[in-house]
């Protein structure tokens, strides 16, 4: 059906590009890091909800998804059905 990573990959991108576009005054934590190499650190943080500034504009459904994704193992197959919910 779909290519499991590859489609996971879209739904992460999707999520911090919608984070980003609702939070206009800074956008996500890492997009001005001085460091790159501190962004996968910064990431990580993110699906932890180490950032609470990220998740109070956008709706509780992205925090939702946010959890499912963080949960899910590396081989699991996402329940995309869930997600369009």
């Amino acid at each position: 059906m779909f290519d499991s990573i590859k489609y996971t990959l879209h739904y992460i991108t999707a999520i911090f590009q919608a984070f980003d576009l609702m939070d206009d005054e800074c956008g996500l934590p890492w997009k001005r890091l001085p460091d790159r190499s501190q962004v996968v650190v910064y990431k990580e943080k993110f699906f932890r909800f180490q950032f609470p500034r990220c998740y109070r504009i956008v709706p509780n459904e992205f925090k939702r998804i946010v959890e499912y994704i963080n949960g899910m193992t590396f081989a699991e197959e996402p329940d995309y059905m869930w997600v369009h919910r």
